[in-house]
């Protein structure tokens, strides 16, 4: 290729996983799917690939691998799995101990399925878990997606990047999982805390604009029953000037 073409080659590059990131092209209404079909096609025009390699780019292992946990977790939510876990986290867990109870569970599914997957069919769970107990259902919501990416680091059927990680390199189920487990699991603990400091400076800025309120309220209150107070002095006061 010539340099021109290398030049426009990295630049589709990133500017595709720029959309990949940001979930949108700036300015445009380019989605994630819609920049992944304009980069190959430009990686065609610019000639970057080959038609007759085009094939030779596709890790069917991949996405056989991808089809087949779906189908799993498919199967698993049409016998009911997530619903028993769903009655039993209600039914013998308290408020206080959810969110370590959704951390860690997204993260330890994700070790083991396809982490889009698990966001996909922990959501209803969360749902469902936190209108039973009284609980604003946001903090799960982001324990879920956030724990899903961490646990998902652990192994190699944790997410894409990693299956084709180990496709390439030959490495081990057991070797990715005894080096990466313990950082996800670290990084599960740190997510934990995190949210937990979050939630509680949440709480801790609610109070505290509740008692302002009321302070205000009551300040406002007794500025008023004084003013009363001056009002009915004044109107039964009799003026010295008279009595002279």
């Amino acid at each position: 290729m010539s340099d021109l073409a290398t030049i426009a080659t990295y630049s589709v590059f990133i500017a595709s996983y720029v959309v990949f990131a940001l979930g949108k092209f700036p300015g445009m209404k380019i989605d994630r799917p819609g920049a992944a079909i304009i980069g190959a096609v430009l990686m065609f025009t610019f000639g970057a690939v080959q038609a007759h390699n085009a094939l030779h780019f596709i890790h069917f292992g991949t996405i056989v691998l991808l089809f087949s946990m779906m189908l799993v977790v498919a199967c698993l939510h049409l016998a009911g799995f997530f619903d028993w876990i769903t009655e039993l986290v209600v039914t013998r867990l308290k408020p206080h101990h959810l969110l370590p109870t959704v951390i860690f569970l997204s993260g330890l599914l994700s070790a083991f399925f396809v982490n889009d997957i698990i966001c996909i069919v922990m959501v209803p769970f969360v749902l469902k878990a936190t209108c039973r107990m009284g609980v604003k259902p946001v903090p799960y919501l982001l324990a879920v997606a956030t724990a899903s990416n961490i646990g998902s680091t652990a192994t190699i059927t944790g997410n894409p990047q990693n299956i084709l990680i180990g496709s390439f390199s030959g490495i081990a189920y057991r070797d990715f999982l005894w080096h990466l487990g313990p950082v996800a699991l670290v990084g599960l603990f740190l997510n934990w805390l995190v949210l937990w400091w979050l939630g509680a400076l949440a709480r801790f800025r609610r109070a505290f604009q509740s008692s302002a309120s009321r302070c205000l309220h009551i300040r406002d209150r007794d500025i008023v029953e004084l003013g009363e107070q001056r009002a009915r002095r004044n109107a039964f006061e009799i003026p010295r000037d008279s009595i002279c």
